[in-house]
């Protein structure tokens, strides 16, 4: 019979502030509940917890919320992502948040070169930078996990000028080649499950991209935040968190009290914060100018101000 090994996660963002695209809450009961669901699943199947990077949203919170994390956050192992490191070096892992809760013991990290056992699982760390290398050790009945930050991506969960070493195929056969029999990977927040068929004697390989725990942008809005299940026979299935009491800035709401007060450069400014890129912005802008029926006159105003333009 199948058992889990391990529940999957990556990219927590931890952080004190809520979110600009976000309505006001306590973010951090916000984030608490959601910490609470995976702790809920470890627990519901006896086995640990895995992060692959990105902790914190910043290599450096404060004493505030490092204080709330030593109360609130389960036990973990981890690899660290870019986010938790200083200018993304990982010589001075030593000075961050993440290596703090190292210290106090809420994270065991999956150092570089190094494999961690728990009977039948073995963990490979590869944190932001790390190149995947074969592990060199004999199966001998284990499931062999990569835990990685990097981004790899799909057809459909990328964006344009993607690297195509981080295809997640090419990625997969890279895998393949050193040994692992599953891999979780962060960085990429529009998440996705890979199954990449292999010879004899396995029939494939999961890679889960786990994507954003918690939706912080409005472009992650579309999201469904996810941990992963892995199996004793080296697969992943999806468990899709509940996303109901998340509340959101109501930008058209916002667009038309801006404009009332005719602070058209506040309105660009604000507005740029709710998304992950300008394009993302300028779409949603576009959209709740649209909806407001905007003179065209104001609306080309606002645009021009929101593309940089003259």
């Amino acid at each position: 019979m199948s058992k889990v090994l391990a529940v999957l996660t990556s990219d927590w963002h931890l952080t004190l502030e809520t979110p600009v695209a976000k309505a006001e809450q306590d973010w951090l009961a916000v984030q608490k509940r959601y910490l609470d669901q995976v702790k809920a699943i470890a627990e519901e199947h006896s086995c640990p917890i895995v992060v692959a990077g990105d902790y914190f949203n910043a290599w450096n919170p404060g004493p505030e919320l490092l204080n709330w994390c030593l109360k609130n956050v389960p036990n973990t192992y981890a690899v660290w992502g870019q986010h938790d490191l200083r200018h993304h070096n990982a010589a001075d892992v030593d000075k961050t948040g993440f290596w703090n809760l190292v210290l106090n013991g809420k994270i065991t990290p999956i150092l570089p070169g190094q494999s961690m056992n728990f009977g039948r699982l073995v963990l490979h760390g590869f944190p932001w930078g790390e190149k995947i290398v074969p592990h060199g050790m004999e199966r001998k009945g284990k499931i062999h996990l990569a835990v990685c930050h990097r981004y790899v991506w799909d057809r459909t969960h990328t964006f344009p000028g993607a690297s195509d070493d981080n295809y997640v195929s090419t990625v997969a056969d890279e895998l393949i080649r050193g040994g692992y029999d599953a891999a979780v990977i962060g960085d990429n927040h529009n998440g996705f499950h890979h199954r990449q068929e292999i010879a004899f004697p396995y029939s494939a390989m999961d890679i889960l991209i786990s994507g954003t725990f918690i939706r912080r942008k409005r472009d992650e809005r579309e999201c469904t935040p996810c941990v992963g299940l892995l199996d004793s026979d080296g697969s992943i299935r999806r468990r899709f968190l509940e996303t109901v009491e998340d509340k959101w800035v109501d930008l058209e709401g916002k667009v038309e009290s801006l404009l009332s007060e005719g602070d058209v450069g506040s309105l660009v400014e604000e507005l740029k914060n709710l998304g992950d890129g300008g394009l993302n912005f300028l779409d949603a802008l576009r959209h709740a100018l649209s909806s407001l029926k905007v003179p065209a006159s104001v609306r080309e105003i606002v645009l021009k101000c929101a593309e940089g333009k003259k």
